[in-house]
């Protein structure tokens, strides 16, 4: 069992992890499941630029959005999506309203519509038993140097002392827009089903649970603490210069472009450890064969029906992802509402 203070931390309000897990961890798939082999690449790629910011700040004006034909008269639709809580989801583009108001299912990367089993399973991994404590299991170093960053911004490492390394790590990222995870705002995988749902829908996930947990809470204990330990220099040295990665990132999404959505998530793999590479590997490219397969699978068995597949924007990306995945197997797929300067 968690220890009393634990358990007192979890449940205050200023910390209500209880709540807040499943939001955490939603974003933390879409801020770490990047593409691989082009992070790997080093490729350049040119930056968002100030007209295409403003435009976005209007709605979504770009979304990541693909139609997807096969052989047999499949039709189906793709929707790369940003696990961050937002208002400007209720405007899109009319026409994709449109196709989603015409699918007949929509399928996230999971099913967000059962929150309390879906937290139930993720406290399980998510927060320490036992006894144990992220102090114990990252050792006095790196604890303390995680107490020091904390400290600057207004916290104490003990509200993470409950947690596994690799939730401290997500959190970590998250810093600056918790409060927005615990605004109640939903992330657009999640508005989507509830829309979806609420107009009598079927709604559904292509992936488990389990399977996702597994996922994040690859590797050993001493991997973790070396990727936390990672995450925790990288983030003081874009702190000392002023970036916050999480506005980087939601302004390569709003562009709409896919090379800045890149560009962002290379600068976090500079540099990284063996074992961060080797958890990227399990949550983006192994997980995209899965999709792939799902997804196919769906398309087969019910090729009258119309799917749209809300996945975090990383799996859509890349040679390895499930775009190329579904070419490789005969769909057309082609991407609508791209900027109208392409790379």
């Amino acid at each position: 069992m968690r220890s009393e203070a634990s358990n007192n931390l979890f449940c205050t309000k200023k910390y209500p992890w209880k709540w807040g897990v499943l939001s955490i961890v939603s974003a933390c798939l879409f801020w770490l499941c990047i593409p691989l082999a082009e992070a790997q690449e080093g490729k350049s790629h040119p930056p968002v630029s100030k007209e295409e910011s403003i435009k976005s700040e209007l709605g979504v004006a770009n979304p990541f959005f693909w139609e997807v034909r096969g052989e047999k008269g499949e039709v189906a639709h793709l929707m790369g999506t940003m696990h961050i809580p937002s208002d400007r989801w209720k405007r899109l583009p009319s026409t994709l309203l449109a196709d989603l108001d015409q699918a007949d299912a929509i399928y996230g990367e999971l099913d967000l519509t059962d929150k309390t089993r879906m937290t139930g399973k993720l406290m399980e991994r998510a927060m320490l038993s036992n006894g144990d404590t992220l102090e114990k299991l990252i050792g006095p170093e790196v604890y303390k140097d995680l107490d020091r960053y904390l400290q600057s911004r207004g916290q104490s490492a003990l509200f993470m002392n409950g947690m596994h390394p690799k939730m401290a790590e997500m959190t970590l990222g998250l810093l600056d827009v918790m409060p927005l995870l615990m605004s109640g705002k939903p992330v657009l995988d999640d508005w989507l089903l509830q829309r979806a749902k609420a107009a009598g829908k079927e709604v559904g996930g292509v992936e488990t649970m389990e399977e996702q947990i597994a996922a994040l809470f690859s590797g050993t204990l001493e991997e973790a603490k070396i990727s936390l330990g990672f995450t925790l220099k990288l983030l003081k040295q874009k702190e000392s210069a002023g970036r916050k990665p999480l506005e980087d990132l939601q302004q390569a999404y709003f562009s709409g472009r896919e090379s800045s959505v890149v560009k962002v998530i290379e600068e976090e793999l500079r540099g990284a450890p063996e074992a961060q590479i080797k958890a990227m590997d399990l949550l983006l490219n192994q997980r995209n064969k899965v999709m792939v397969r799902r997804v196919h699978k769906l398309l087969k068995d019910h090729p009258k029906k119309r799917y749209v597949f809300a996945f975090g924007v990383a799996h859509f990306v890349g040679k390895d992802s499930v775009v190329e995945g579904l070419k490789s197997l005969g769909y057309i797929v082609k991407r609508r509402y791209a900027p109208s300067i392409m790379e």
